[in-house]
């Protein structure tokens, strides 16, 4: 039985794409001029490692009341529901984008070369019929990616939660 999935990615303009800072930041550090960094929860609280114990939606609306008093926005700039073929022919799409093209109209298709995946994009209305979706994952077999997953992608700048002033150095 697969578990629901929500990927939740932020672009912060003043260093890109946040899974690349950390996963490349020994090399980023050396070319960047400013930087903003925060101390992390207490490691007994959680943190990260606890994303995978909590449903899709109590991570969504964790990461909503962190952008509320940490970023300009909390409004995301992109959201889908991507469904992902069966890496090894465990289940079959069909009868999965019959309900998804019902439900949210023609989709795009996506192939990264290792899985095809058909996407829609969901506005801030379709966000509950988006976790709605994820509950046919318990129907279907683990894969790599997917099978479904509810995608949100924010476009934000780190403020100050006292002042509410955009930090400086996020050009």
């Amino acid at each position: 039985m697969a578990q629901s999935r929500l990927y939740l990615e932020a672009y912060v303009p003043f260093y890109g794409w946040y899974k690349r800072v950390s996963r490349h930041f020994k090399k980023l550090k050396y070319q960047m001029n400013k930087f903003i960094s925060y101390e992390g929860l207490p490691i007994n609280s959680g943190g990260a490692h606890s994303l995978g114990k909590k449903t899709a939606l109590e991570n969504y609306a964790q990461t909503v009341q962190f952008l509320n008093r940490f970023a300009n926005t909390n409004k995301p700039t992109n959201i889908e529901v991507i469904l992902y073929q069966s890496e090894k022919k465990e289940y079959n799409t069909l009868k999965l984008i019959t309900k998804l093209i019902l439900k949210f109209g023609i989709p795009k298709f996506n192939n990264d070369g290792l899985l095809s995946s058909l996407s829609w994009k969901l506005s801030e209305n379709e966000i509950e019929k988006g976790f709605e979706t994820l509950k046919l994952n318990t129907e279907l077999p683990e894969n790599s990616k997917g099978p479904l997953v509810l995608s949100f992608l924010w476009n934000f700048s780190f403020i100050d939660p006292k002042t509410n002033q955009i930090l400086p150095n996020q050009e």
